[in-house]
């Protein structure tokens, strides 16, 4: 829930308004593109980018333990 909740869904509100023209412009859309939609909508966006700042951060870990 909390997943779902952090991309703007709620339990509370099961209604969800798509504005006119949204759903064209996704059939329209390249795969990337949607892709990357869906991955926005879906949550897992978040816990990429998450991903890769730790990701980022280990690596730059890594260097000082070099250097020490």
């Amino acid at each position: 829930m909390n997943l779902l909740e952090s991309v703007g869904f709620s339990r509370s509100n099961p209604y969800y308004v798509v504005r006119q023209g949204k759903i064209a412009s996704l059939t329209l859309m390249k795969d990337s593109k949607r892709l990357d939609l869906l991955k926005e909508i879906g949550g897992t966006r978040v816990y990429e980018e998450r991903l890769h700042e730790s990701l980022k951060i280990m690596q730059e870990i890594s260097k000082c333990i070099f250097i020490v």
